[in-house]
C-alpha cells in the first residue's frame, strides 16, 4: 500500500486485528475503524412493490429502526471504540456498513460522540430511512456516499455542502477496472469540502484450487463448489490478485495519487511549474526528479532536476531548457523518486511520473508517417468482380472483398495468406466485471449478435490503384439497423490498403462497447511492435499509469490474465501497430491515434469462459446404473454423487481428478469416486471412444466394503493389468436392459471385485512409492496362500511390526488382515470364474482356514455367496 501511495485505510466491514492498528500507527496510515454491523437482508427480502424507492424506504424497519436491536447495535459500536480508543492512527469511527438508518444508529452515534467527541463519525447508510420520519443526524460529521456519479457530487456541493463529502467507497476495482481515478482526483482537488475517498477494495478473495497445465494457479469463487446461493466472482474486486500480484488498476491509482504534478511547462522559456500535493513535506525534502526526452519512443536526452522547493499544497518553479527535434513525436517525462529511505520504502523508490508532449506542431511518429505515405507504383491491377466478390490482383498480392459485407475475405501478399477468417466490423467485446449492468442493455440491443451487411458497391479503377466504396450497415436480428456505414477502400498498386469508414449510429441504441475492424491473423505473427501507450494495458479512461513509447512484446504477453476472463490488453493512443514473425508481417497506421488489441483469444472465448473459471456442474444421479458407449469429448469440470467408471475403447483421454491429471490409453480403466471434481479432455485426433458406467448412491451403498477397499488416490488401472473378463462384463452391462437392474448390479459387482487389488500401491508406485511398499505388496502376493502373521512378515522384511501396521492403515487404507483377505479373495474369484474346481479346494488353496471363514469373508465383501458368484459368471459366459 505504501509503495502505491495510499495513506488511509477503512477497516470494512468490521474492526481488524489489533496488530493491524499497531502497524498503521508505526507506518503512518489514517484509519476509519468500522463496527461489525451489516444488515443487507432486510433490503433484499421479498417485496410486493419491488422498486428501489420502496426497498430503500423500508430497509430500516426490521433492524435499524427497531428498538429491539438497540442493545446489540450499540454494544458492537462500544466494543470497537473501547478496544481501539488509544490507537492514534484512527481518525474516524464508522457505525457499520449498509444497514439503513434509524433509532438504533442514532443511539450508537450519540454514545460515540459523548465518549470520544474529538474523533470524526461517519455512516454512509444514513441516507436509507423511512422518508416519512424525521431522524437525528447531528452526531454525524461527514456526508458519506458510495459510488456517486461526478454530477451527483457536484449537485451536493452546489445545493447543500453543509458537511464535508466523503467517498467512503468509490472506483470499484473489479476485474479490468477502475477507469475513473483521474476524474475523481480532479473533483477532490477542486473543492475543499471533498475529503478524499476509499477505493473498493484492496484484494481479490478466491480459493487456490490447484495448478493448471500452464503452471498458473486455478482460483475458485462463488459457484465453483456447487453451492446454489452465491455471488459469483463478486468477491474478486480488488486492486491486487489473491496472491497479492498487482492489478493494472493499482498502477493506475498509484500514478494518479503521485505526490507532485507538472502544472505547466513552457517549451520556449523552459519554465516548469510543479504542484506539491503532500500535506506536510516540502517537495525538495521528499522528492528527487529525473527527466527523459523521447523521440518516437527512443530516449534522446535525460538528466536530473535540481531541488524544487514547494511547500505543501503550493507550487514551485524551475527552469529546464531542452532541444526538441524538428520531427517525430516527442514526450518529456518527469519521474518522481523518493529522496530518503522510509519505513517500507527504499530511497529512489519511484512515486509516479508526469508526461508532457513537446512535439513540434503537427509532428507525427516518423515511422507512422512512413507507413501512411502513398506509394506511386505504375503497375496494372487486375480487378474482377462477380455477383458476390471483388478480386484485386497486383504484382505481389491478391485480395478478395465480399460484396455482401464490403469486407476482405482474403489477403494474400508474397504468396502468404494473412487472414484465417473473413474480416469483420466489430462493435462487441467480452464484458468486463464492471459491465455487469450495462451488458444487459448491450445484449438487449443485440450488439453481441451484430454483423455487417452491404447494399451497394462501386468500383473505380485508376492509374495507381482501385477505389471501392460500399454502402453498408451493422445489423442484428429482430432490431432496427444499429449503424449506417459507408466503407471506402483504396488499394494501391503496391498492395497498401487505405480505409475510410464513416458511421452513423441510431440514437435509440446505447453507447457501443467498441467500434473497429476485426482481423483473424496467422498465429505465426506473434511479435507485436507499436508506438502508443504501454507497457501495460491502457484505455481512453484508464491510461494514467501508461506512457508513450515504442514497445515490443509477444502477443501472449499482451494478455492481462484476469481470473474471470474478460476484455483486456488494449493499448490506447497508438499511431501504428505491427505484427510480424521477424520475416514478414502486417502494419496498421492512422492519421488519428487509435487503440488496438491483439490476443490469442477471441472475444467469444473470453466471454464464454467468463461464466466461471471451473464451470462445475453437479449431477444428481437418479438412475441405478447408467452405461454409455460414446465418442469421447471435452467435458468441463463437474462432480456428482455417483461412482463413475470409464474404460477407453479407442484413442486416448486425459482424466482430471481433483488437482491431478491422468493419461489414459486404449484399455485403461479409470475410477472417479462420488463428489470428486473431474473432467475429460480428448488428446488425439480421429476416433476417440470410451465406455462410461455411472452407479447411483443407492447402488454403490450395497458395495460399501468394496469401495472402501479401493484406493482412490491413484484411480487408473493400466490396460496390461486389466483381466479380459472385466472388458466382457463391461460389455455385458452395456447390453443389459435398463429394467433388469439386478443383473446390471451383479455385473458391476464383478467389475469392482476384479479391480480390487489393482487400484493399490503397485499402481501408485509411479508417483513416489518407496521400497517398503514394493516389498510389502510382493511379500503378500507370494505368501497369501500360507498362514502367517503381521509379526512374522515384519521379521522377514526386517522392519518393526508397528511400521508395517502404520503402512497398512495410512497408505493401504485397511489393516493387515483386510489386505491379506483381499489378496486371497482376488485369487479365489479368478479360480471361481476360470475353473470348475470345488469351492472347498478353492477355499483351501486361497489360504483360508476353513470353508466357513471363506464363505463369511466372501459374503461380507461381495454381498453374495461364492456359489452364486460362480453362477453369475457362468451365465455371463453363456450369454
Amino acid at each position: 500500500m505504501k509503495q502505491h501511495n495510499f495513506n488511509a485505510i477503512r477497516s470494512s466491514h468490521y474492526p481488524n486485528a489489533p496488530f493491524f492498528y499497531e502497524m498503521c500507527d508505526k507506518y503512518g496510515f489514517m484509519v476509519i475503524d468500522e463496527a461489525d454491523i451489516e444488515a443487507h437482508g432486510p433490503f433484499m427480502i421479498y417485496r410486493k412493490e419491488d422498486t428501489d424507492y420502496n426497498r430503500f424506504k423500508r430497509w430500516n424497519e426490521m433492524i435499524a429502526d427497531d428498538p429491539a436491536w438497540e442493545e446489540a447495535i450499540v454494544d458492537r459500536v462500544k466494543l470497537m471504540v473501547e478496544r481501539d480508543k488509544n490507537r492514534f492512527c484512527i481518525v474516524m469511527w464508522s457505525m457499520g456498513n449498509e444497514s439503513a438508518y434509524g433509532c438504533n444508529f442514532e443511539k450508537a452515534l450519540e454514545w460515540t460522540k459523548n465518549f470520544d467527541p474529538d474523533r470524526i463519525t461517519q455512516y454512509e447508510s444514513a441516507r436509507y430511512r423511512n422518508y416519512d420520519e424525521t431522524y437525528d443526524y447531528s452526531n454525524l460529521d461527514v456526508y458519506s456516499r458510495m459510488y456517486p456519479a461526478l454530477s451527483e457530487i457536484q449537485e451536493y456541493l452546489d445545493k447543500d455542502g453543509s458537511k464535508p463529502f466523503l467517498l467512503v467507497e468509490y472506483c470499484h476495482s473489479m476485474g479490468n477496472g477502475p477507469g475513473d481515478f483521474e476524474d475523481y482526483f480532479q473533483m477532490i482537488q477542486d473543492n475543499d469540502k471533498m475529503c478524499g475517498g476509499f477505493v473498493w477494495e484492496w484484494c481479490d478473495h478466491a480459493i487456490a484450487h490447484g495448478t493448471a497445465k500452464n503452471g498458473k494457479t486455478i482460483y475458485a469463487y462463488g459457484g465453483d463448489h456447487c453451492e446454489e446461493i452465491h455471488d459469483g466472482n463478486f468477491c474478486m474486486d480488488g486492486l491486487v490478485y489473491p496472491d497479492r500480484t498487482v492489478h493494472t488498476g493499482l498502477l493506475e491509482y498509484k500514478n494518479v495519487y503521485r505526490p507532485a504534478r507538472v502544472i505547466s511547462y513552457d517549451k520556449e522559456s523552459g519554465e516548469l511549474v510543479l504542484h506539491n500535493y503532500m500535506d506536510f513535506d516540502d517537495l525538495k525534502d521528499y522528492v528527487k526528479i529525473s527527466y527523459e526526452l523521447t523521440q518516437d519512443g527512443l530516449v534522446i536526452s535525460k538528466g536530473k532536476l535540481p531541488e524544487v522547493s514547494a511547500a505543501p499544497h503550493s507550487e514551485g518553479k524551475i527552469n529546464l531548457k531542452i532541444n526538441v527535434p524538428e520531427s517525430g513525436k516527442c514526450y518529456l517525462k518527469f519521474i518522481y523518486h523518493l529522496k530518503k529511505k522510509l519505513p517500507l520504502l527504499d530511497e529512489d523508490h519511484i512515486l509516479g511520473f508526469d508526461e508532457i508532449e513537446v512535439s513540434k506542431d503537427g509532428a507525427k511518429c516518423k515511422l507512422a508517417e512512413k507507413w501512411l505515405q502513398k506509394t506511386a507504383v505504375d503497375s496494372e491491377l487486375q480487378v474482377n468482380e462477380n455477383d458476390t466478390q471483388i478480386h484485386i490482383k497486383g504484382r505481389e498480392f491478391a485480395y478478395t472483398i465480399d460484396k455482401r459485407t464490403a469486407l476482405f475475405t482474403e489477403m494474400k501478399f508474397a504468396g502468404r495468406e494473412y487472414l484465417n477468417h473473413p474480416m469483420e466490423l466489430n462493435i462487441w467485446r467480452a464484458p468486463t466485471d464492471n459491465d455487469m449492468y450495462i451488458k444487459s442493455e448491450w445484449k438487449k440491443a443485440h450488439y453481441d449478435k451484430a454483423y455487417t451487411r452491404a447494399y451497394t458497391t462501386e468500383v473505380v479503377q485508376g492509374k495507381h490503384g482501385v477505389k471501392i466504396t460500399s454502402h453498408a450497415s451493422v445489423v442484428a436480428e429482430t432490431v432496427q439497423k444499429i449503424l449506417d456505414v459507408t466503407i471506402t477502400w483504396k488499394i494501391e498498386a503496391a498492395g497498401k490498403i487505405d480505409a475510410d469508414i464513416a458511421v452513423t449510429k441510431d440514437d435509440e441504441f446505447p453507447d457501443l462497447p467498441r467500434f473497429g475492424v476485426r482481423m483473424f491473423l496467422d498465429k505465426k505473427l506473434s511479435a507485436a511492435r507499436y508506438f502508443g501507450m504501454g507497457p501495460q494495458e491502457s484505455y481512453c479512461d484508464k491510461h494514467q499509469a501508461a506512457s508513450h513509447g515504442l514497445y515490443r512484446a509477444d502477443v501472449g504477453d499482451l494478455h492481462e490474465d484476469y481470473i474471470r476472463p474478460q476484455e483486456n490488453g488494449s493499448h490506447y493512443d497508438c499511431e501504428y501497430v505491427e505484427l510480424n514473425n521477424s520475416r514478414y508481417g502486417i502494419v496498421a497506421s492512422a492519421e488519428k491515434a487509435f487503440s488496438f488489441n491483439t490476443s490469442y483469444y477471441t472475444q467469444e472465448e473470453l466471454e464464454k469462459k467468463g461464466e466461471y473459471f471451473m464451470q462445475l456442474k453437479y449431477v444428481d444421479t437418479k438412475e441405478e446404473i447408467i452405461a454409455i458407449n460414446r465418442k469421447s469429448k471435452h467435458i468441463e469440470p463437474h462432480l456428482h454423487n455417483a461412482l463413475e467408471i470409464v474404460c477407453v475403447t479407442s484413442g486416448s483421454l486425459e482424466l482430471g481428478v481433483g488437482q491431478e491429471l491422468y493419461h489414459m490409453e486404449k484399455g485403461d480403466i479409470g475410477f472417479v469416486f462420488p463428489d470428486v471434481i473431474h473432467h475429460y479432455q480428448v488428446l488425439t485426433s480421429g476416433v476417440n471412444k470410451a465406455t462410461y458406467l455411472i452407479a447411483s448412491p443407492f447402488t454403490i451403498a450395497k458395495f460399501a466394503d468394496i469401495m472402501q477397499s479401493m484406493a482412490p488416490e491413484y484411480p487408473i488401472i493400466k490396460a496390461e493389468k486389466v483381466e479380459p473378463e472385466v472388458y466382457r462384463v463391461i460389455n455385458a452391462i452395456l447390453e443389459t436392459e435398463q429394467s433388469d437392474i439386478t443383473v446390471a448390479q451383479a455385473y458391476l459387482q464383478i467389475v469392482l471385485a476384479r479391480c480390487i487389488g489393482k487400484l493399490n500401491l503397485v499402481e501408485k508406485s509411479n508417483v513416489g512409492s518407496n521400497d517398503l511398499i514394493y516389498q510389502t505388496v510382493s511379500y503378500i502376493s507370494a505368501n497369501f496362500k500360507k498362514k502367517f502373521s503381521l509379526e512374522e512378515m515384519a521379521k522377514d522384511l526386517g522392519v518393526s511390526k508397528y511400521v508395517l501396521s502404520r503402512l497398512f492403515s495410512k497408505t493401504f487404507h485397511r489393516n493387515f488382515n483386510q489386505y491379506l483377505n483381499d489378496a486371497r479373495l482376488n485369487y479365489a474369484c479368478q479360480r471361481l470364474e476360470n475353473t470348475s474346481d470345488s469351492i472347498t479346494n478353492i477355499c483351501l488353496d486361497s489360504g483360508f482356514e476353513s470353508q466357513r471363514t471363506f464363505n463369511r469373508v466372501f459374503k461380507e465383501r461381495y454381498k453374495i455367496s461364492p456359489s452364486d458368484y460362480r453362477s453369475i459368471c457362468v451365465k455371463e459366459m453363456l450369454s
